[in-house]
């Protein structure tokens, strides 16, 4: 079935919608719009990561097209890219309301901004790869790997 075959990109393009505008209205608007400035920084790069994400994907897909479909290690960064982004936005979230609340999270706040720079760097690093990695190599790679 050609219209299931074509469902995943359909996709991906919703994908993209959502982070340009939803993800980021959350981010950048609602959320973290009076962003406490002990994780002003954190919501910053999640701003940043978000609309590089959105950027990406669009680009992935006029790169790509059809033949995305049985590209799954693209697949698999995008995803890992877009599950770590939520969960530094629940993190970043959680940490502005327990800021909000004047209890003492010194200890919370260093494990969450540790845990936001690491994330970053990790979303980064998927995002990266999406248009530096040549798969067929990596693929090519793995192949010789497994064979011995």
């Amino acid at each position: 079935n050609m219209k299931m075959a074509k469902h995943p990109l359909g996709n991906f393009g919703r994908l993209a919608h959502f982070l340009k505008d939803e993800l980021s209205d959350v981010v950048v608007g609602h959320s973290f719009a009076n962003v406490h400035p002990q994780v002003k920084d954190e919501a910053g790069d999640i701003a940043h990561l978000t609309r590089t994400l959105a950027r990406d994907v669009v680009r992935v897909l006029g790169k790509y097209r059809e033949s995305i479909l049985d590209m799954q290690l693209v697949q698999q960064r995008i995803t890992r890219a877009v599950v770590e982004l939520m969960a530094m936005t629940a993190v970043v979230a959680r940490l502005q309301l327990r800021l909000e609340s004047g209890d003492n999270i010194d200890r919370d706040l260093v494990v969450g901004k540790g845990y936001c720079y690491r994330a970053a760097g990790r979303i980064a690093d998927s995002l990266q790869s999406l248009f530096t990695i040549d798969d067929s190599v990596t693929l090519h790679v793995a192949d010789v790997v497994m064979k011995h």
